[in-house]
């Protein structure tokens, strides 16, 4: 099993969008980035958007219902070590929102890289417009 950091990975993850690619329903070009959004699964309710920088596949977030706080989004990213910190996976939970007509949220359990993320992500939605911040 590879990890998000395994080199293997990305490139095996490149193969499957080149040749397997999932059926994409909406397409939505946010500056250098192009993100693929796949059609709600009719089982769960979930979703999975990818990321492509001029065919490079550079991520993907896969999001549903949350678990524990009703009304909420829960969301797997998943970014390229050689592109993150760019703004990648914001601008992923910013189209899971819009998707899902719901905010997203924290996981229980995530991370010390996760915990900065949603730092980032609410001290952003406090100096813009965008609307409440989840705790």
């Amino acid at each position: 099993m590879t990890t998000s950091n395994d080199p293997a990975r990305w490139e095996y993850l490149q193969r499957v969008w080149d040749t397997k690619r999932p059926r994409i329903e909406q397409t939505r070009v946010v500056g250098w980035l192009t993100l693929h959004a796949e059609a709600e699964d009719e089982e769960d309710g979930c979703r999975e958007i990818h990321a492509t920088v001029r065919g490079v596949y550079v991520g993907c977030l896969f999001f549903g219902a949350h678990p524990t706080r009703p009304g909420r989004l829960e969301g797997a990213p998943e970014v390229h070590p050689d592109y993150r910190r760019r703004g990648i996976c914001m601008v992923m939970y910013d189209w899971a929102e819009v998707l899902g007509g719901s905010l997203m949220a924290p996981s229980d359990r995530h991370s010390a890289d996760a915990a900065a993320f949603w730092e980032v992500r609410r001290s952003r939605r406090r100096d813009s417009d965008q609307g409440p911040v989840v705790p």
